[in-house]
């Protein structure tokens, strides 16, 4: 389906508008809206990748990244019908016939049949020109507490297109770190790799993986005392303690930077003591240790998500949960000093950003609008939709992408990219169909 996308109106309180928040819809016909100083009005082409006339769901946890060749690929994950067993599925896009090739990567319980194996985030990237995905799997390492998935795991395709898995990380003193305290707390327990995002450098080669460590795994107290933790192989080195027992990783992302240091980004769920740790966190690499700084006063609801520029001025994505917010991070020091701005802020909206780079080297946005009122983002209801916002000029311009056919329900897990002609494509969950479905700029 074609459509062309529409004005955000800048909107206003009114009861009109249907007051407080309400004010973030979209005007069709642009009353209300921004002037353009850049002229902007892009049309675009809806595709589903995978999910159409199935019952099974579709898209969870997508990323989408492009191959070497320009081309898009997406890492989701999939739940058959007649299964509540997770699978995480690869699909990649052929620009000639317009066509996507979609084939299973994993079933991360495959060796764990007592627990059904839940998707707890996962990272798509390409190393030596090939889709690598890290997600959490591997067994139980036998705790006979209970049952469930506790390694840092990697899949790989092969050049003849054959996906083969392996273990990165499989218990907590991998990564040893140094406790606060008494207790030997970051250095115990086997539960790791939920929120994995996975980086490469920019020869391609070199690839570094952060990941949640969680300890035992099944009580609050891991969740409250868990340690953020990367691992590389390229890099300087492999198992490195980022942020040991600070409640740290949910949302977590990472990047190499323009000078080739590794930057992670996470949030801190919980305030150990009374410093104000809550909040979205970065920390770089640099010469042997890792300088952490607080990027935003709230957690971001969604996975952060990172670009860089050109230039090597990082851009971060966050999803301001507690006040429904879009945010946009800035940084010209590898992440050690960040200015932030509020992009859109009327409505609830923001949720699951993505920001990539346009070939002037500024930055894209797409994000969810959840809607005017009721549960906010906890669901996305009839008004929810897509969007895009990007800057030109000092100003941000803004348009709707898909609106789930007038219907909403559309917008878990959005990703986007720009291609080498500049056009831009979106990936993102349907959760009305439970299709996974692509959008590309015309």
């Amino acid at each position: 389906m074609v459509v062309s996308a529409s004005v955000v109106g800048c909107g206003s309180n009114d009861e009109s508008n249907g007051g407080g928040r309400d004010a973030g819809i979209l005007d069709a016909a642009g009353d209300g809206g921004p002037t353009d100083a850049w002229t902007w009005t892009p049309s675009f082409t809806d595709e589903v990748v995978e999910g159409l006339s199935s019952e099974a769901v579709v898209g969870d946890f997508a990323e989408m990244v492009l191959s070497p060749s320009g081309e898009p690929s997406i890492a989701y994950g999939y739940v058959p019908a007649a299964s509540d067993v997770p699978e995480i599925h690869f699909a990649q896009r052929s620009s000639a016939s317009g066509t996507w090739t979609t084939e299973r990567v994993v079933i991360p319980a495959a060796n764990e049949p007592q627990t059904n194996g839940t998707i707890r985030g996962l990272g798509l990237g390409y190393v030596d020109g090939l889709p690598h995905v890290v997600y959490i799997g591997g067994d139980d390492d036998d705790r006979g507490v209970i049952s469930d998935l506790t390694d840092l795991m990697l899949s790989t395709r092969s050049a003849g297109g054959t996906w083969s898995e392996r273990t990165l990380v499989d218990t907590s003193g991998e990564a040893p770190g140094v406790c606060p305290g008494t207790q030997d707390t970051c250095n115990f327990g086997n539960v790791v790799g939920s929120n994995a995002a996975i980086a490469v450098d920019a020869a391609g080669s070199a690839f570094a993986v952060s990941y949640r460590d969680t300890h035992g795994g099944f009580a609050l107290e891991d969740l409250r005392l868990s340690d953020v933790e990367v691992y590389s192989e390229g890099g300087p080195f492999q198992n490195s303690n980022v942020d040991p027992v600070s409640s740290g990783g949910d949302a977590g992302n990472i990047l190499f930077t323009a000078s080739n240091k590794i930057l992670v980004v996470y949030n801190r769920e919980v305030a150990l003591t009374s410093d104000p740790v809550i909040g979205v966190w970065a920390a770089l690499y640099d010469a042997g240790t890792w300088t952490k700084v607080k990027v935003w006063d709230q957690p971001s609801g969604s996975k952060l998500r990172l670009a860089q520029a050109p230039d090597g001025l990082i851009y971060m994505a966050i999803y301001d949960q507690t006040r429904s917010d879009l945010v946009l991070a800035s940084s010209d020091d590898d992440g050690m000093t960040w200015t932030t701005e509020t992009i859109e802020s009327i409505g609830y909206t923001g949720l699951h950003p993505s920001v990539a780079i346009d070939l002037e080297g500024d930055p894209v946005i797409a994000y969810t609008y959840c809607g005017p009122a009721g549960g906010g983002c906890s669901t996305l209801g009839a008004k929810s939709e897509v969007r895009v916002t990007r800057k030109k000029g000092g100003s941000w311009i803004t348009r709707r992408v898909h609106d789930g056919q007038g219907f909403g329900g559309v917008g878990y897990f959005t990703s986007v990219q720009v291609l080498a002609d500049g056009k831009l494509v979106f990936a993102f969950q349907d959760s009305r169909n439970s299709d996974l479905v692509f959008v590309r700029e015309e």
